[in-house]
C-alpha cells in the first residue's frame, strides 16, 4: 500500500509525475492540436529535474508537461506551486510569500495565475438557488484536468440568485 505524502515534502520529481498522471491519463496529446500523434523528443534539464520532451507530428510543436499551464517558464519550484495551490483559499498572499519564502511579488504572480483559472473554470458551473459551504474540499480543474484541492477552515457563504 502506498504512503500518501504531504505537499510540503514532495519534491519536484514527485510532482512532475502528478501533473503527467493528472493530465495525460489517457495519454500523451499536443497541447497545441490535441494531436496524439507524438514522439518522444529528448530531455529538458533546465530546472535540475529531467523533464520528457515531445514533439507533435502533426503540428511539429515541441512540449512538455508544464506546456500551457500556469507552471510553464516558472523559475519555482513545483513543491511551493503545489503548497501555494492548497493554501491559497485560507492566507494571505503576505503570509505565503513569508511561508515559501518568496517575494511578495512572485507570491502575488502565482495567485494572480491560480486564481484566473479558478475563475475560468468556476464560469463555466451553473449553480441555482442559496450556496452554503463549511469546511469543503473543492476540486479545482488547472489548465489540462490538473486537478489540486483547496482545503476551506472558514465558512465559505456564496449567495447566488435565480434570473
Amino acid at each position: 500500500m502506498k504512503t500518501k505524502k504531504s505537499i510540503i515534502t514532495l519534491g519536484e520529481k514527485d510532482c512532475l509525475e502528478m501533473i503527467e498522471k493528472a493530465r495525460w491519463k489517457d495519454g500523451v496529446f499536443c497541447p497545441y492540436c490535441k494531436s496524439q500523434e507524438v514522439v518522444k523528443n529528448g530531455w529538458d534539464d533546465s530546472d535540475g529535474v529531467k523533464v520528457q520532451k515531445y514533439m507533435c507530428k502533426h503540428c511539429e510543436k515541441t512540449f512538455n508537461v508544464k506546456t500551457k499551464t500556469i507552471f510553464e517558464n516558472s523559475k519555482i519550484p513545483l513543491q511551493k506551486w503545489f503548497t501555494m495551490i492548497s493554501l491559497l483559499g485560507t492566507n494571505s498572499i503576505l503570509f505565503l510569500s513569508e511561508f515559501l519564502n518568496i517575494a511578495y511579488s512572485n507570491a502575488y504572480r502565482m495567485a494572480k495565475k491560480i486564481r484566473s483559472v479558478i475563475s475560468v473554470e468556476e464560469g463555466k458551473r451553473i449553480l441555482h438557488g442559496d450556496i452554503y459551504c463549511a469546511t469543503a474540499e473543492i476540486a479545482l480543474f488547472i489548465e489540462w484536468h490538473i486537478v489540486c484541492y483547496l482545503r476551506t477552515r472558514d465558512l465559505l457563504f456564496a449567495y447566488i440568485t435565480v434570473s
